[in-house]
Formats: structure tokens, C-alpha cells, sequence
């Protein structure tokens, strides 16, 4: 689609998302749940929907997410690059109007980065959580060149670094913040997000507390140096992580702005909560329509609430903190 057909259409579903509360902006496409790392941090690995990876299946898929108004579909895994359709999948999406995005972990050969540049994807985020071999999920000389890559092939990547246990270090963090501003990428902290109680979540796993010291000397260090790094966390997003890993209760959705789709077509209200819908089947329409927000506020009810950052990012998008989202993209990215 030619970029300002595009970008008319996207303004026009945004305002209709903005019209209409019950239309949700922004869509998570599990497009493949395998992967080649094994984080201690993430269980979407162990989910197997291997023989739902079509092309024909996924191109389905999306036109029917397109159909419920999203502006925004985010591609993810597992490592999305590990589907060999992926960019054409990427630009299935792009030229039906849809900004696209995509999550990876940075490890996949270098061609393959230079093809996702090539595509007509719109946002590019890469997983970095440490600059120390010690403290990373995987080589990190090896991500870096694959940040370096889709830089030189002209797709400022978006650097996304996951706090955990291993990686709790602010001199560790203060590394990857400078390697972001030196590569003029935007950066984005997250914690991960683990389960505190009984109940069972699709892919959260069991962890450990984290250390209250720690947690403080880095959330004080960003908020004290906010303006020097390009990061894409709000203020609000940082003052909910810091709660979270101090033990307080989470942030919690309306489960109206946002959902994810499995492999398979499953939907999800997000990728804890799966349900029963499949966003193929010839009744979804209609149950998407007339019942997906009253058991939206059955199933959400017994949530342990979250920081999975897309959420809360999405629903301040629709919020009093909208000025602030706007103007912290903008001092990130350009």
C-alpha cells in the first residue's frame, strides 16, 4: 500500500478505535510458539502449534484480525524469523493497511535481518537484556550485529531489555542504555512477569522475588536521568514496573483495547488468558461483537494483573496519559 494511502487509513482506525471503546487498537499474532533459545523467563517454547504454521492459514488469520478495526498487529513467538514466510506475511499485513511490528530475539543470521529491513515492516524490536555473556539469554556480540544490521539497511531497531533476575546490575543496565544512545536506537525496559500464585497462566512462569535494593537503584537512576536515553518507557509504565518488582499489585486491564491470536487462530483476551474462541470459526463475528467484553470481565476477574508492556502502553494511548505517550515516542524515535 503507498505510504500516505496507508497512513490515512491508519488515522482513520485509530479515530474509530478512539469512537468506539469497544474497538481494540492492538493485536499480538503468535505466529509460531517455537524458538531456538531457551529463556528461564518463558514458557511460550513449550506450547506446540508447529502444524498450524501455513501460510494460507495465516493470511486467514489476518484478514480476520484487520476485520475487528486494530490499527497495530505485532508479530511474535517464540522467534517469528524462524517462519520462513515471515516477511511475506509482514507485507501480506502492511498492504491491507495494518502498521506492523515485529519482536526478535537477535540471533538469526544476518541475511535474515537484512530482509526484514527490506520488508515493509514499521517497527523492529530486538531483545537485549545484557552487554555481559554472563547475564544474557544468548551471545550478545550476536545481537548486537544483528542491531547493527538492520541500522545499516536503514530500520532503527527498537532495543527491548527484559529485567530479571540475571541482568539486575544497574552498571549492567547503564551499559545497554549507552549502546542504544551510541546506535540512536529507542530502548525499552520491561520486567518479566511471573506467576505469584496457584492459578494457571498460558505462558507465565514461577520466579523468584526480586531484590527490593536493586530494584530502587535502577528505577531511581531512570527517572533521574529520563531525558538522557531514548527510552520508550513512559513515566507511568516505569512507575508500574517499579511496583510490580516490589511486590505491590499489578497493573490490571479492561480487557478492551488489546488481544492475542495463537497460531491455530486461537484467541486470547491476552496471552494469559486463552479461551475458547478460535477468530476462524463462523460464529466468532458475532461473538466478538455481542459477548467478548462481558467474559472479558468474567475471565479477567481472577487475573494477578501484569506489566507486559504493550498493555498498558495501549490503554494509556486512551487515557489522560495520551500526551504522554506521543511525546515520549517522539523523544525515543526521532
Amino acid at each position: 500500500m503507498v505510504g500516505k494511502l496507508k497512513k490515512t487509513l491508519l488515522i482513520k482506525r485509530y479515530f474509530n478505535c478512539l469512537l468506539n471503546p469497544s474497538t481494540p487498537f492492538f493485536a499480538h499474532f503468535f505466529i509460531t510458539t517455537r524458538c531456538n533459545l531457551r529463556c528461564p523467563y518463558c514458557g511460550v517454547w513449550k506450547n506446540d502449534y508447529s502444524k498450524h504454521e501455513n501460510t494460507e492459514l495465516s493470511k486467514k488469520i489476518i484478514d480476520k484480525i484487520y476485520g475487528t478495526g486494530v490499527v497495530e498487529l505485532s508479530f511474535t513467538g517464540g522467534e517469528p524469523l524462524l517462519r520462513g514466510d515471515i516477511y511475506e506475511l509482514i507485507n501480506y499485513a502492511s498492504d491491507l493497511g495494518l502498521w506492523t511490528q515485529i519482536t526478535s530475539n537477535g540471533t538469526m543470521d544476518e541475511e535474515m535481518y537484512k530482509k526484514l529491513a527490506e520488508s515493509k515492516i514499521d517497527f523492529v524490536s530486538i531483545s537485549l537484556d545484557s552487554l555481559r555473556k554472563e547475564e544474557a539469554k544468548a551471545d550478545p556480540d550476536k545481537i548486537i550485529g544483528a542491531i547493527k544490521t538492520l541500522n545499516k539497511n536503514g530500520k532503527k531497531p527498537n532495543i527491548s531489555c527484559i529485567l530479571n533476575q540475571r541482568n539486575m546490575n544497574i552498571e549492567s543496565i547503564k551499559k545497554v542504555l549507552k549502546f542504544a544512545k551510541d546506535e540512536k536506537c529507542s530502548i525499552m525496559l520491561c520486567p518479566v512477569v511471573i506467576k505469584r500464585g496457584e492459578k494457571k497462566f498460558s505462558f507465565r512462569v514461577s520466579g523468584k522475588e526480586y531484590e527490593k535494593n536493586k530494584v530502587n537503584e535502577i528505577f531511581d537512576f531512570l527517572s533521574q536521568n529520563y531525558g538522557n536515553y531514548p527510552l520508550m518507557d513512559t513515566m507511568h509504565f516505569l512507575s508500574l514496573s517499579r511496583n510490580y518488582m516490589l511486590g505491590a499489585e499489578a497493573w490490571r486491564c479492561k480487557g478492551t483495547r488489546f488481544y492475542d491470536i495463537m497460531p491455530d487462530g486461537t484467541f486470547g483476551f491476552c496471552q494469559d488468558f486463552l479461551t475458547k474462541q478460535n477468530i476462524l470459526d463462523d460464529d466468532f463475528d458475532r461473538w466478538f461483537k455481542e459477548e467478548r467484553l462481558k467474559d472479558a470481565k468474567k475471565i479477567i476477574f481472577g487475573c494477578e494483573g501484569c506489566v507486559y508492556s504493550c498493555y498498558p502502553n495501549t490503554e494509556d494511548i486512551f487515557s489522560f496519559n495520551v500526551f504522554h505517550v506521543l511525546m515520549t515516542l517522539i523523544k525515543a524515535r526521532f
